[in-house]
């Protein structure tokens, strides 16, 4: 799934999670998660922010990956209790046993097993490298995200302009030789293999805006 190439982008996708991170909701600190989505063949991520651990919320962020990029058709992840639960979930004779699953739930857990097959791969336990396809990235996004936060308590809306914003720079960075001369080819970037064209800028001043009615704190301009 990560060489054949008559494999489409966001086909075959890694999860994993990362954190937690702590947060201001309403003056109060609030611990979420981020959940970090990886397509195997372009290595394209997308990040989420996750506000428990639950395995619904893993299952909700996908329907949310799901409507932004499409059907997936396997998902890769390690045996966390989360993910567990969300294949549980996927299979139909643990899913009757459920009580606790939503009418929407169910009809997204059909959806994903009877028509697109949607299968759940769970890697060895205690064997992290073989997931490192993902687990690579996330240290990039904690690198990028690390300079916006700096030990400082955000709001979920700052910090979700700061991940989006780690991700678009983390999907920018070259896959290929990076050229000097400007007659050569374009450089490769995950972001032109998934969608065709390279990275657009964002706005100036969006991020910073948003981060300083959160923290009003205006050493975090000179920060990233």
């Amino acid at each position: 799934c990560r060489t054949n190439p008559a494999c489409k982008p966001f086909e075959t996708i890694g999860l994993d999670c990362m954190g937690p991170f702590t947060i201001l909701n309403y003056n109060r600190p609030k611990k979420i998660w981020i959940l970090i989505f990886t397509c195997t063949l372009t290595r394209f991520i997308h990040l989420r922010i996750l506000t428990s651990l639950e395995s619904i919320k893993v299952l909700e962020a996908i329907a949310e990956y799901w409507t932004a990029y499409g059907p997936v058709k396997s998902f890769i992840s390690d045996r966390g209790t989360n993910f567990v639960g969300a294949k549980n979930v996927l299979d139909e004779d643990k899913r009757q046993t459920m009580h606790f699953l939503t009418k929407q739930h169910k009809l997204l857990c059909q959806q994903l097993t009877d028509k697109y097959n949607t299968e759940w791969k769970l890697l060895p336990a205690h064997s992290p490298w073989m997931g490192a396809f993902y687990e690579r990235l996330i240290r990039e996004v904690k690198r990028c995200i690390s300079s916006v936060l700096n030990n400082r308590k955000l709001t979920a809306a700052s910090l979700n302009i700061a991940l989006n914003d780690a991700a678009h720079r983390i999907n920018n960075r070259p896959l290929t030789h990076n050229s000097v001369y400007a007659e050569d080819e374009p450089v490769l970037t995950p972001h032109m293999l998934a969608k065709g064209r390279s990275g657009f800028p964002y706005l100036p001043g969006i991020i910073s805006s948003n981060v300083k009615e959160a923290t009003q704190d205006r050493s975090i301009y000179r920060k990233g």
